[in-house]
């Protein structure tokens, strides 16, 4: 917080970021667009189920990943440690993530 209790500054930065992040996502299509018009079109523009479809990829019978978990393969510290940090943004990505998204909102909506 700045010590004039100005806070202008900081909803223009949100502002500023969030057009600049939406519109950069969206492409070309999103310029006569309002910022909830442009987060409405977001999911279409982008694939948000990606991680997911990733992961699903990793988990098939054939991977060496599969044959990890079911302890048909060995792994080394170094993997172990790529384990469990997959399982922490798997985690993050969803029940943190949009956890933390609801939060804000719930709170922002409440002061105002």
């Amino acid at each position: 917080m700045n010590q004039s209790n100005d806070h202008s500054a900081t909803a223009v930065m949100t502002k500023r970021v969030l057009e600049s992040l939406v519109k950069n996502l969206n492409a070309e299509k999103a310029k006569s667009q309002t910022l909830a018009e442009q987060f409405e079109q977001l999911p279409k523009n982008v694939d948000l189920s990606s991680p997911i479809q990733t992961l699903s990829q990793l988990t098939r019978p054939e991977s060496p990943f599969f044959q990890m978990l079911e302890l048909e393969k060995e792994i080394d510290d170094k993997t172990a440690e790529l384990l469990i940090e997959l399982l922490e943004a798997l985690i993050d990505y969803l029940y943190v993530v949009p956890e933390k998204i609801e939060t804000i909102k719930q709170k922002i909506e409440k002061n105002y």
